[in-house]
């Protein structure tokens, strides 16, 4: 998502992104965790590669307006769309390519009260 969003704040530089959710930050989701109340909390990240035919099927599933990037772009003017569009496409390649997706995840124990 950071190459999409990367894109977005170019065209419309006041964009928030998905950065000010909660739990997309190293960090928010086993904070969360123990202001919760939760003991032994462990935290981590996991990772996935994401392989693309090519770059429309890197920018297909924005077009369907599903979450926050789908969403935003499908709200901005039509020019503003092609301007976040060209923007990503200068970034990947030509033909196949990968991209890697990080989650961040924590677990922890409610105390026995």
């Amino acid at each position: 998502m950071s190459l999409f969003w990367r894109a977005v704040r170019r065209v419309t530089p006041s964009a928030q992104g998905e950065e000010r959710r909660v739990g997309t930050a190293e960090g928010d989701i086993p904070d969360l965790f123990r202001r919760a109340g939760l003991e032994n909390v462990v935290a981590g990240a996991l990772e996935s590669r994401t392989e693309y035919a090519g770059f429309d099927d890197f920018w297909e599933p924005f077009t369907f307006a599903v979450g926050p990037s789908g969403q935003y772009l499908m709200s901005l003017p039509g020019e503003q769309q092609v301007a976040i569009h060209e923007l990503c496409r200068a970034e990947v390649p030509d033909g196949p390519f990968s991209l890697t997706a990080r989650a961040w995840y924590a677990t922890g124990i409610v105390p026995i009260s």
